[in-house]
């Protein structure tokens, strides 16, 4: 005698489909995460940033080997976007990437949870790598004498290693 298996998987695929219409992938680098420092270090190169010159740190960069003209009362640090850049260069990819998981989700090889984790990391290693290329504006030559590298965007790897997702 044989036995006829239910194999009408609809709920499993309707819950799929809900979990993938109301997911959001954030990426990035989270203060909870990563820490205030690494936060505001990742802020000042996506965006650039003015610092304004204090007495000390004038004695401190004197001391160091870069003497500031008295008529200077902001260090400017560029904009380096390594987030924005990466997702305004790789658009298409990225667009192509979650087709192909999505694609996937509703033949019903991978689950919801798999797409988003995959799509997930595929960002996060694509800022990193993006992050790794960046060349332009390139450091100070004081910046490259104290890092000990030309790198604009790696000095202890903190920053490119705080780089990660989360989906709500």
């Amino acid at each position: 005698m044989s036995r006829v298996q239910e194999t009408n998987n609809m709920d499993k695929w309707l819950q799929n489909m809900e979990k993938l219409e109301n997911a959001t992938i954030e990426v990035g680098i989270f203060g909870d995460d990563a820490g205030d420092e690494i936060v505001l270090r990742a802020t000042v190169n996506e965006f650039g940033a003015n610092i304004a010159v204090t007495d000390d740190m004038r004695d401190y960069l004197a001391a160091t080997g870069l003497p500031l003209s008295p008529k200077t009362k902001y260090i400017r640090i560029p904009e380096r976007s390594f987030i924005r850049g990466y997702f305004d260069n790789e658009e298409r990819e990225i667009y192509r990437t979650a087709m192909d998981l999505i694609h996937k989700v509703v033949q019903m090889e991978i689950t919801a949870e798999e797409c988003l984790d995959l799509l997930g990391q595929t960002m996060v290693s694509g800022i990193q790598r993006f992050l790794t290329q960046v060349k332009s504006p390139p450091n100070h030559p004081y910046t490259i004498a104290m890092k000990k590298s030309s790198n604009p965007l790696i000095d202890t790897s903190q920053m490119r290693n705080s780089i990660t997702y989360r989906i709500k």
